[in-house]
């Protein structure tokens, strides 16, 4: 998946409410890959680090470190403009 599709991916999960919006606070956690789906790109985690962002909704957040970057950069523009870049 290139960079641009995953943004705009992103940008729509974070629209509909399937990720995580701005104002959500989250302890972040790094670790070993799992090899479960990454929340973003809907891709196995197999190899290398898996980044996971802990809500108090107890929900398994899981995401490779490229699909984490662009999720964080999505939800900080959304947060500054009130709607996606």
């Amino acid at each position: 998946m290139t960079v641009d599709t995953l943004r705009h991916r992103v940008r729509h999960l974070l629209l509909t409410d399937r990720l995580p919006p701005a104002d959500s606070h989250f302890r972040l956690r790094a670790g070993p890959a799992s090899g479960l789906r990454c929340c973003c790109c809907d891709q196995p985690i197999s190899a290398g680090t898996e980044y996971g962002p802990e809500f108090r909704d107890s929900r398994g957040w899981r995401f490779h470190p490229q699909c984490h970057a662009v999720w964080k950069e999505e939800r900080f523009n959304l947060s500054e403009s009130g709607t996606p870049t």
